[in-house]
C-alpha cells in the first residue's frame, strides 16, 4: 500500500515522494531476506555491536582484512612475533646442547668405568705378583716344601684323567647335572649306566662348593664318588693302578640313580635335561664300593 502511495508515477516531480518510495524499497528489500531481516533487528537491539561501516547485503571482508585486525592486537604484532621465533630458535638451541652433553657425559661416564676397572684389574695383579714375591723370599724348610708338593693337586679338575683318560663332552648338548657337595672334598665321576660303563668325567670338589657337570652327552649314567679328606698326591690306591687320595676318611659308594638324557621328540618335545643333587641329603640309596670297583673300566 505505502509503495504505491509514494510511487513517483503516482506523484510526479515530488523530490519527497521519491525518497520515500526508497526507503520502502530497501525496507522491503530487508524484510523480505530472512538473513537481512536477522540483521536488521540485531542492529536494532545492540546498535554498538558491529561496526557502522558494516554493510547489509554484502559478505564479510576478506581475509586479508581478518589479516590487517589481527595485526593490531598486542600479541599479533610483529614485535610479538618475532620474539616468539626468536624464543623457539633459542629453545631448539638449548635442547641441542643439553642432548650433546648428556652424550658426552655418557661417553664420558663409560670410559672412566672401563678405566676405572682396569686400574682395579692391575692393582690385584700387582698385589698376586707381591705376594707370591714376599712368599718365595721367606726360606721354607725342606720337609715342609716337600709335604706342600705331596698335598697339591695338580688338576683340580680331573685328578684321574690320566687313568680314565680325557673326560667326554657334547658342547651343544643341554644336559646338565648340578652338584652340592657337603663336609668333605669328593672325586665325582660320571659312569654310562650300560656297558662298558666307562667314566666319561671326573672332577675334583672342594667341600660346600656347588659344581655342574655340563654337556653330558645323551644316554643313561650313574654317578660313583670318592670322598674324604686331606688329599696326598703321592697315595696309592687299587693295588698301586691309581695315585693320589684322601688320607682321612676316604670312602667309594654308588648312587643308585639311573640319569636319563634323552634328545627331544616330537612325542616327546621338552624331556628332562637336568637334575640337580646335594651330597649330604641324597633322596636315593648309596651303595659301597671298593678301589678297584670304583676304578674299574
Amino acid at each position: 500500500m505505502l509503495a504505491k502511495r509514494w510511487h513517483p508515477d503516482k506523484n510526479p516531480g515530488s523530490l519527497h515522494a521519491e525518497e520515500k518510495f526508497k526507503e520502502i524499497a530497501e525496507a522491503y528489500e530487508v524484510l523480505s531476506d530472512p538473513m537481512l531481516r536477522r540483521q536488521h533487528d540485531i542492529k536494532l537491539q545492540y546498535g554498538k555491536l558491529y561496526d557502522p561501516s558494516v554493510i547489509f547485503g554484502e559478505k564479510a571482508g576478506s581475509s586479508t582484512d581478518k589479516r590487517d585486525r589481527r595485526k593490531a592486537k598486542p600479541e599479533y604484532s610483529d614485535e610479538y612475533l618475532a620474539w616468539r621465533q626468536n624464543k623457539k630458535t633459542r629453545d631448539m638451541r638449548l635442547r641441542r646442547k643439553l642432548l650433546v652433553g648428556m652424550i658426552v657425559a655418557f661417553v664420558a661416564w663409560v670410559g672412566a668405568a672401563q678405566w676405572f676397572e682396569s686400574y682395579l684389574d692391575e692393582q690385584r695383579r700387582l698385589t698376586t705378583l707381591e705376594i707370591e714375591r714376599r712368599l718365595h723370599a721367606q726360606p721354607q724348610s725342606t720337609a715342609f716344601a716337600a709335604m706342600q708338593k705331596e698335598t697339591v693337586i695338580d688338576n683340580l679338575d680331573s685328578p684321574y684323567e690320566s687313568f680314565f683318560g680325557p673326560d667326554g663332552y657334547d658342547w651343544i648338548s643341554p644336559n646338565r647335572i648340578m652338584i652340592t657337595l657337603g663336609s668333605r672334598d669328593a672325586v665325582i665321576c660320571l659312569e654310562e649306566a650300560d656297558k662298558p660303563n666307562r667314566t666319561i668325567r671326573n672332577e675334583f670338589l672342594y667341600a660346600g662348593n656347588t659344581f655342574t657337570l655340563n654337556g653330558i652327552p645323551y644316554g643313561r649314567y650313574r654317578l660313583k664318588i670318592y670322598e674324604g679328606s686331606n688329599w696326598f698326591n703321592e697315595l696309592k690306591l687299587a693295588g698301586g693302578k691309581v695315585k693320589g687320595g684322601f688320607r682321612q676318611n676316604g670312602r667309594f659308594f654308588r648312587v643308585n640313580h639311573t640319569f636319563i638324557f634323552k634328545e627331544a621328540t616330537a612325542a616327546n618335545p621338552n624331556p628332562v635335561s637336568s637334575d640337580t643333587i646335594g651330597l649330604d641329603n641324597l633322596p636315593w640309596p648309596t651303595e659301597p664300593l671298593e678301589a678297584n670297583a670304583f676304578f674299574g673300566r
